[in-house]
Parts: C-alpha cells; sequence; structure tokens
C-alpha cells in the first residue's frame, strides 16, 4: 500500500512539473520564485521569460517583479543562480526554496552584487564579483548573456553555477519572510524545479497593500554637466603658456557633447582666444622735437620776418605717445613780429636819423635791406624837399649790423 501511494503522489508532482515545462524555463534549480503583493494560486502563477524582462543597458540594478525567476533575471545580468540564491540568503545545496517579496532590488557592478528587500535593507552584505559568479566568464556583470544559453555557448551548468561560491553570509535583515519549501525534485521532465507558490511579505513598517500591485522601480534620469575650458592661441593656432608680451585679438566658443558610459552627459564649452605679439617695447624711450613759429601781432602766421620787428617769445611743450609706447616731447616757441614801417618826422634837420632798422647779423643781409628801403626813402626825400642818406654800419652784440636813414640838407 505505500508503494501505490507514492507512485500516486509522484504522478501528481510529475503533472504539474509537465505544465510548468510548457513556459520555456526549464533549467535545473534554476526556478526560484518571487512573491506578488497580491496572494495567487500556484496555478495561476506564470514565471517571466528572460526576452520579456527589460534592462537597459548600463543599469546597475534591477526591482523584482510578479514572474520574475532568479534563473531568468540571472541570464539578463551575467549572474547564475546560486550567486543570486546566496544574496538572498538561498542555500540551494542543502535543497532550500525561499519566497521573496516583489519590489525586490537587486544591484549589481563589476564589483559586487547585493540584494535589498521593499523596505530599503540590504538582506546581508553581498558577495564581491569574481569569474565564478558568472555565467559567461569573459563577459561583465550586466551584460545579457541568454543568447549564449540559447546557442549553447553557456550550458546548464554555468547558468545554474556552483554552490557555496560566495561563503558564508550574515543572517537576513527583518522585513521580509522567508519560508522553507519542499526539496527541488530530481527527476522527470529534465529535472525542472516547481515554482513556489507567492505568499505576501511580512511588513509591520511599511505593509504593501494587497489590492495594488508594487511599481517597478523607475529608471534614474540622465544628468548633464557643463565644463567650460579656454585655450590660449597665437595668430598661427599654437597654443600658448603665458599670454605675457601679447595683444589680445579675438575669441570663439565652441560646444560639444559627450555621452558617459552611464548615460549621463558632459557638455564642454571652449573658448579659444588668439593673441598677437605686442609692438610695445619694454623700455620706452623719449624723443624731444622744437619748433618756432613766428606771427605777427594780430596772431597771423609769417612765412618770412623780412620787414619786421621783433616784439616777444614764448615757449610751450606737449608730450604724444605713440602706438609703440614711445613718446614726443616737442617744444613750440611762438615769435611776435610788428610791421617794419616808415614813420617820418614832421621837422627835418640836417643830420638828423630818419630811419633805424634792427640789427642783422651780417654786412650782406644789412646791405640787402639798406637797398630794399632806398627807394622807398628817396621817394620821401624828394617829397619833403630833403636829401637822404642810407647807410649800413656794425653795432655791438651777436646782431652787429644795423641801416639808418640819415637827412643831409633841408630847403
Amino acid at each position: 500500500m505505500k508503494k501505490r501511494i507514492d507512485y500516486r503522489k509522484n504522478l501528481e508532482i510529475n503533472k504539474k512539473k509537465k505544465k510548468m515545462a510548457k513556459v520555456g524555463i526549464l533549467s535545473a534549480f534554476g526556478m526560484i520564485g518571487l512573491m506578488s503583493a497580491t496572494p495567487a494560486l500556484a496555478s495561476e502563477w506564470t514565471a517571466n521569460a528572460p526576452e520579456s524582462i527589460s534592462i537597459e543597458q548600463g543599469a546597475t540594478s534591477y526591482t523584482m517583479k510578479q514572474g520574475d525567476t532568479l534563473w531568468a533575471i540571472g541570464m539578463k545580468i551575467n549572474v547564475n543562480v546560486n550567486t543570486l540564491a546566496s544574496i538572498n540568503n538561498i542555500n540551494l545545496s542543502n535543497g532550500e526554496q525561499f519566497t521573496m517579496p516583489v519590489g525586490t532590488v537587486i544591484n549589481f557592478s563589476e564589483s559586487e552584487i547585493k540584494a535589498v528587500n521593499p523596505t530599503g535593507q540590504a538582506v546581508n552584505e553581498g558577495v564581491k564579483v569574481n569569474d565564478s559568479n558568472k555565467i559567461v566568464k569573459d563577459k561583465p556583470v550586466g551584460t545579457d548573456v541568454s543568447k549564449y544559453v540559447s546557442n549553447g555557448t553557456a550550458t546548464n551548468n554555468d547558468v545554474v553555477g556552483q554552490p557555496d561560491n560566495t561563503g558564508k553570509l550574515p543572517a537576513p535583515n527583518t522585513g521580509g519572510t522567508t519560508k522553507p519549501e519542499e526539496k527541488p525534485s530530481t527527476g522527470g521532465d529534465n529535472g525542472a524545479v516547481k515554482p513556489v507558490e507567492p505568499t505576501e511579505p511580512t511588513n509591520p513598517t511599511n505593509p504593501v497593500d494587497p489590492t495594488k500591485p508594487t511599481d517597478p522601480e523607475k529608471p534614474v534620469a540622465p544628468t548633464n554637466k557643463d565644463v567650460y575650458v579656454t585655450v590660449n592661441v597665437d595668430e598661427n593656432g599654437s597654443v600658448l603658456d603665458s599670454t605675457a608680451g601679447y595683444e589680445f585679438i579675438s575669441e570663439s566658443t565652441a560646444k560639444s557633447v559627450e555621452t558617459l558610459e552611464n548615460g549621463n552627459t558632459a557638455t564642454t564649452y571652449t573658448t579659444t582666444k588668439t593673441w598677437k605679439e605686442s609692438s610695445k617695447p619694454t623700455n620706452p624711450t623719449n624723443e624731444n622735437k622744437y619748433v618756432t613759429i613766428n606771427v605777427d601781432t594780430n596772431g597771423n602766421v609769417l612765412s618770412s620776418v623780412e620787414g619786421y620787428l621783433f616784439v616777444s617769445e614764448a615757449t610751450q611743450s606737449g608730450v604724444e605717445t605713440l602706438p609703440n609706447g614711445n613718446t614726443v616731447t616737442t617744444y613750440t616757441t611762438t615769435k611776435t613780429w610788428k610791421k617794419d614801417e616808415v614813420t617820418p618826422p614832421s621837422d627835418f634837420y640836417v643830420g638828423q636819423v630818419l630811419y633805424t632798422s634792427k640789427a642783422f647779423a651780417t654786412s650782406a643781409e644789412a646791405n640787402t635791406h639798406m637797398w630794399e628801403i632806398s627807394t622807398e626813402w628817396f621817394d620821401f626825400g624828394y617829397a619833403n624837399n630833403i636829401a637822404v642818406k642810407p647807410s649800413a654800419f656794425g653795432g655791438g652784440g651777436k646782431y652787429y649790423v644795423t641801416v639808418t636813414v640819415e637827412a643831409l640838407n633841408v630847403n
């Protein structure tokens, strides 16, 4: 009688296994079910195939949803079943099966793998990543390796992984339920493991409403970082380490956007400033200039002072800075002159000096002046019935020759 009862029991178990095999998730020790926020019967539970699980490229975490299995998740992130079981405190080598709440977050990177329950507590310290944690050894964690399993490159043993390859882990934190279930079957239908009926988690701190499904974790929106760079170049485009001795010409700004491995972006604004060598001397010099301007008593500029008598002079200075940094100091002397006019006297006498000119530097200059005024004075003498005598004779000082007109006789 005992054998007959065992036979019927085995038939019932095999019937359930065949039904689950139709969903395409047969894998030895790989079918570890996850709990839904809404309790359901085992007959209503359907496992999610790997291709129905979406994990964005570059993501470093995944939040468990209704129907997920460690077997399917493992192929999507290149982590074997035994490792995923270990970070959730499940010892498959002892035949244990545990349920886990929907909302459990699997955090993964090339350095470590951890599980966090829906309340935000770490289940344990996780594991350090090595090749024994991976399904395909030469691919990084986070890689979808389901195609390697489907084409036979990765075997079922690679998917499951080796037991006890993660070392002893601390006891789990509170906030989720763990319940031992029946040991996995080792016979029939390629040894597929019966999915565990989902159960409701115990969460007194933040209880889950069984009428509302738990939303999956939303992806983090990518961010952008602005970077500002300034480059100094000469007129030939060569980069300058220093702009000392250069004059600024112009500048322009270019923008470029780089997408990083984590999906974030970096926008770089590069301002290029162009410089030319300065023409200003290091040690500026000064040049003195001297200018003389002759004007009459009315301020009119004279091209010649011939026939004029000197009155006065004044000097002013001005400084001009040239584009090259040098300076020019100009000293301008303005000399004022009055017309050297003949003013005849009203009474005449013999020997009377009718006219005396300015002093000339040379006898030649004096003689020239004497001949220039002679005709005028001869006409004057004729008009006034007197004889006149123009003459040039020397005097003292720098200008020593003067011209005089003298009356010889009076009628």
